[in-house]
């Protein structure tokens, strides 16, 4: 998509930067929201949005830097913590991570993405601690369910653990529920076609 733009106009090197997002092309919105920095030092949206693509791309020491900033200079909410929560942990700093869930956790307990995000970093890849760090994410999962029911991507978190913890009907459970609020859900489907398989429940 081709769009004419004033050299000056930070808002909308900003504009493009998010349609460039939106198609997944995350360098070329990197260097959008960029451009839309160095015209305006302080348009916080644009670090925000910055820091998210260089986590998408696998840089989380350069979108920990736009995370800080923003902390920093007082400009963020509850998301910004998380996203330099999950920064600390692509860095291997998981204390540092889990310091940023809990944190948002206490301030509010009723937080659902709070808890999503301290689940997946205790799940594998990010976590590999055992039955224990898998108990954990499972309280994380569970208690996102509890706020919001309906949450397909806790459902699908916590199916995810019952199948490392081997724990099949459970994960069956869990993914009709998914099926059930969203009938189009392939990866429910497949998963639980496969661990009905697995089981030998070829009637289900």
């Amino acid at each position: 998509m081709s769009i004419e733009l004033k050299n000056d106009d930070f808002r909308a090197y900003f504009r493009r930067g998010e349609i460039h997002a939106f198609k997944n092309n995350s360098q070329l919105a990197i260097i959008d929201f960029t451009k839309s920095i160095l015209l305006k030092k302080d348009f916080h949206k644009a670090y925000l949005s910055r820091g998210i693509e260089y986590l998408n791309t696998d840089n989380p020491k350069k979108a920990l830097d736009d995370f800080d900033f923003l902390i920093n200079s007082n400009n963020h909410d509850s998301k910004t913590y998380l996203l330099r929560g999950d920064a600390n942990i692509k860095l291997g700093e998981h204390e540092k991570g889990m310091n940023e869930y809990d944190l948002i956790i206490k301030r509010n307990p009723k937080n659902e993405s709070a808890y999503l995000h301290r689940a997946r970093a205790q799940m594998p890849p990010n976590k590999s601690g055992g039955n224990s760090s898998l108990q954990n994410a499972w309280f994380d999962l569970t208690k996102a369910i509890e706020i919001n029911p309906n949450s397909t991507e806790a459902l699908i978190g916590r199916s995810y653990n019952y199948m490392l913890r081997k724990m099949p009907q459970k994960a069956i459970d869990d993914l009709t529920k998914i099926i059930e609020i969203k009938p189009d859900h392939e990866i429910a489907f497949m998963a639980r076609a496969e661990l009905y398989g697995n089981l030998k429940q070829f009637d289900k």
